[in-house]
């Protein structure tokens, strides 16, 4: 027995790598809509007032704000406020912090979907990068020229075909911008 793979072996393991890729796209999806699900009960959780977490501290605040309104009472019939008129403290409980904000809410939503969005990309470009990496071993096993190794070898980096965004040209084309608006303006 050689220790080179037979054509067939390559064939049969680049079709099971193919299967497998396709149902780790699938699990990504999978994954993201239930990442995404967690975040909204997250979004929606309200603190009941009864909560172990809160539930002494709303009662002992009430008890406080009922011994600040008797004595506020007492104040403004001293001051000779007739009872109906004089003004009360309240003590309110609100059962969610910033995520009650329907506003807030919208955009702490839009910004988790963009960012499951980028995360699934990458997650998903990462089995397509194992699968050709698995693909182009499979196929490089079978190669013998060094020109057709080289060839495997030749694709460019997204790196040098996409280079980093520089801020300080966007301010300069804005600057730019705004000065051509300006004359025209004038």
């Amino acid at each position: 027995m050689t220790g080179r793979m037979t054509r067939t072996e390559s064939a049969d393991l680049q079709r099971v790598v193919r299967m497998k890729c396709r149902i780790a796209r699938s699990d990504i999806d999978v994954r993201a809509a239930t990442v995404l699900a967690e975040f909204e009960a997250q979004l929606a959780h309200e603190f009941d007032p009864q909560d172990a977490m809160v539930a002494d501290l709303r009662e002992e605040a009430t008890a406080t704000v009922e011994r600040l309104n008797d004595e506020l009472q007492q104040r403004c019939a001293h001051a000779g406020v007739p009872r109906d008129w004089a003004p009360s403290l309240n003590m309110f409980y609100f059962r969610r912090g910033e995520n009650s904000s329907a506003s807030k809410r919208a955009e702490l939503r839009k910004v988790a979907n963009s960012r499951m969005e980028q995360v699934k990309r990458a997650a998903k470009l990462a089995v397509d990068r194992a699968e050709s990496d698995m693909a182009t071993a499979l196929i490089a096993n079978r190669l013998d020229s060094s020109e057709s190794k080289d060839w495997l070898a030749a694709l460019p980096t997204p790196e040098s075909l996409i280079p980093a965004l520089d801020i300080a040209e966007f301010l300069e084309v804005t600057d730019d911008a705004r000065a051509t608006v300006r004359a025209l303006m004038q």
